[in-house]
């Protein structure tokens, strides 16, 4: 039970500091341009320094064989999210797709993996952030704002992408960026957590909290996220090869994190009803201690080892 003390303790801390940008919003603390100006922040610096600190690792081949398939798989994850939220939901709700494909791996998943599969594969968790980075400013960005007009040239330029491509180089090459470099980027990347939530909960305080769990469809969008995404992942990835078992459970975790943040970030970026977003992504976070129990009751992770059939009951 130690695993579900962990993921209740995070949403716990995620819910607390949604509070606090609940709070300042309805204290008059921060307005609507200032929430903009913090969600740009977040985007744009916060994050990318988050994805360069993470390839500060050694390199080995085995460590790039695995960190390139979590790669590719955390691609199919994120599409078959897409894909599930599309038939479930409908083709026209653009935002319930994006809630179904992108999920809250990093702040949930992150301490999962350590505390399940120890810290050393807590590196292979930043090639699924890099895929999240280069989906969510591509596909996902046009998934919201409607507009296919995202030309290479603008890749090039995204904090996002660059970071993930001089982190890759930077890895591959074994480029050690001076101490007080990559403590400055890790302090910055810290406060992706922190200022993501306050963010959120400053959405929430526009709109009438009763909306929150009165939406069919951000119930729909949490069966999706939580529950069916999951299931179809976990029997996929039965077929599927991977140098460690380990990888199989770290993929699953990632599926099976609630509704990214960025939705509400990316919505407001775009003009869209971002406090919806926001509503998606607060009912999903509070629903899934609920859907990580079940997983526990049911102890449905069977990871297939040399020596034989271990059943994983912890997630």
């Amino acid at each position: 039970m130690s695993e579900l003390f962990v993921i209740v303790r995070q949403i716990v801390i995620m819910f607390l500091l949604m509070s606090v940008g609940f709070l300042i919003y309805k204290k008059k603390m921060i307005d609507d341009h200032s929430t903009k100006q913090l969600t740009d922040i977040v985007l744009y610096i916060v994050n990318p320094a988050l994805s360069l600190v993470s390839f500060q690792q050694s390199f080995s081949a085995d460590k790039l064989i695995g960190f390139m398939i979590v790669f590719v798989l955390s691609f199919v994850t994120i599409f078959l999210g897409i894909f599930v939220g599309k038939i479930v939901i409908g083709k026209d709700f653009r935002l319930e797709q994006y809630a179904c494909g992108f999920s809250n791996a990093g702040f949930i998943g992150i301490q999962l993996v350590q505390n399940l599969l120890g810290v050393e594969y807590v590196f292979y968790m930043s090639a699924f952030l890099v895929a999240f980075g280069l989906m969510s400013w591509t596909y996902g960005l046009y998934l919201i704002s409607g507009k296919a007009d995202i030309s290479a040239k603008k890749l090039l330029s995204n904090p996002a992408i660059m970071a993930a491509i001089f982190g890759m180089i930077i890895f591959v090459l074994q480029i050690q960026l001076p101490a007080v470099i990559s403590s400055t980027l890790s302090t910055i990347g810290n406060m992706n957590t922190p200022l993501g939530m306050i963010i959120l909960g400053t959405y929430i305080a526009k709109e009438d909290i009763k909306k929150v769990f009165t939406s069919k469809n951000s119930y729909l969008v949490s069966l999706v996220r939580l529950i069916l995404v999951p299931l179809i992942c976990l029997f996929a990835l039965k077929f599927i090869w991977v140098p460690v078992e380990e990888l199989r459970m770290l993929l699953l975790i990632c599926a099976s994190a609630p509704c990214g943040a960025t939705l509400a970030m990316f919505s407001q970026m775009c003009g869209k009803d971002y406090s919806y977003g926001a509503q998606i992504v607060s009912l999903s976070t509070l629903l899934c201690p609920l859907t990580i129990m079940g997983r526990i009751n049911a102890g449905y992770v069977i990871m297939v080892r040399n020596y034989g059939i271990t059943v994983i009951v912890n997630y």
